[in-house]
């Protein structure tokens, strides 16, 4: 299951939130962007029922938002040819996320409060 707010300087808390296993997100180059809120989401990858498996997120440009790509207990994804910028951080990666690829992002000031790029992986 996949839910989606407007995609320009959106002032939801989360603007795509997948649910399900086996989803590919194909952004084509799109971007999507928030207000800079703290506790905000531009695309929040997990299910409080269960681990995912096999998402994909990929070509898609994230910017002002609180996380730009957040993944919770989600395993055996892919997050490839992404752009995030200016967010407070880049991409999350929490719980029992593991096995999952990053190939051919680009992180550009992260962190509204110096110039660093952040990809978090606890």
């Amino acid at each position: 299951m996949i839910l989606v707010c407007r995609y320009n300087n959106s002032g939801a808390s989360t603007c795509i939130n997948i649910t399900s296993s086996d989803v590919v997100l194909d952004g084509q180059g799109h971007t999507i962007d928030g207000t800079k809120m703290a506790s905000s989401s531009g695309v929040k990858v997990g299910n409080p029922k269960g681990p995912l498996t096999n998402v994909t997120i990929k070509n898609l440009n994230l910017s002002d938002w609180g996380v730009g790509l957040y993944y919770e207990n989600t395993q055996n994804g892919s997050i490839e040819n992404n752009s995030l910028s200016l967010n407070s951080k880049g991409v999350e990666l929490l719980g029992d996320s593991y096995y999952n690829k990053l190939n051919n992002n680009t992180a550009n000031l992260n962190g509204w409060d110096s110039r660093s790029s952040q990809i978090t992986i606890l």
